[in-house]
């Protein structure tokens, strides 16, 4: 019911809802944040993910700050929604 079929569906508001942003080239993400993406949907703690990545807890945690930047996000729970919504997990 939210509009003619293969159009856009319609959001709060009755705008159409947005699709998820890509990141721009310079906001892709580098292979070591990608991999620390792939732990967040773990119940892993941020030590345990530096222990499996055999890096240090502050290295993650950077790892962690850039990832949520680029994907416009403040919690690991919301960067893994945006992350599947963008196809990168």
């Amino acid at each position: 019911m939210g509009g003619p079929p293969g159009g856009p569906v319609a959001g709060a508001g009755g705008r159409p809802a947005e699709a998820p942003r890509l990141p721009r080239s310079a906001d892709r993400l580098s292979d070591r944040e990608l991999a620390v993406l792939s732990y967040l949907p773990t119940m892993l703690t941020t030590a345990e993910i530096a222990a499996e990545l055999y890096v240090s807890v502050n290295t993650v945690k950077t790892h962690l700050k850039s990832i949520y930047r680029k994907l416009d996000v403040a919690r690991r729970r919301d960067a893994v929604h945006r992350a599947r919504a963008l196809h990168l997990l």
